[in-house]
C-alpha cells in the first residue's frame, strides 16, 4: 500500500516539482551539503504548496456548501442549531488562517500558567 501511495504521489507532481526533486538527488548524490540543498527544498515546499491548497480549499468550499444546504425545506432546524454551526465554520476558519501568521516566542510557549 505504501509504495502506490507514493506512485500517485510521484504521478500528481508538476513538472517542476519533478525537475526540483531530480536536482535534490543529484545534488545529495554527489555528497553535496544541507546547505546546498536550501535553496531547492525551499523551491519544492512552495510548488507543492501551489499544488495543494487549490484542491484543498476547493474541497473545503465544497464542504461548506453542502452544510449550507441543509438550509432547504427537506430539513428541520432552529436558531439555536444553526448558531452552533456558524460558529465551529467561524472557529475552524479562524484556527486554519491563525496557521499562517508569525507566532511570537511567547504564543508558541503558552502552555500552562498559574
Amino acid at each position: 500500500m505504501a509504495k502506490q501511495a507514493k506512485k500517485q504521489r510521484k504521478e500528481s507532481r508538476s513538472q517542476e516539482e519533478v525537475k526540483v526533486v531530480a536536482e535534490i538527488e543529484r545534488i545529495t548524490k554527489a555528497g553535496g551539503t544541507a546547505q546546498s540543498l536550501k535553496p531547492f527544498k525551499i523551491a519544492l515546499a512552495k510548488l507543492k504548496f501551489a499544488r495543494l491548497a487549490p484542491k484543498r480549499v476547493n474541497k473545503a468550499l465544497k464542504a461548506i456548501h453542502q452544510v449550507g444546504q441543509l438550509s432547504t425545506s427537506s430539513y428541520s432546524f432552529d436558531d439555536s442549531q444553526v448558531e452552533k454551526i456558524g460558529e465551529a465554520l467561524k472557529n475552524a476558519v479562524n484556527a486554519a488562517c491563525g496557521k499562517f501568521l508569525p507566532q511570537t516566542a511567547q504564543e508558541k510557549d503558552a502552555g500552562f500558567t498559574l
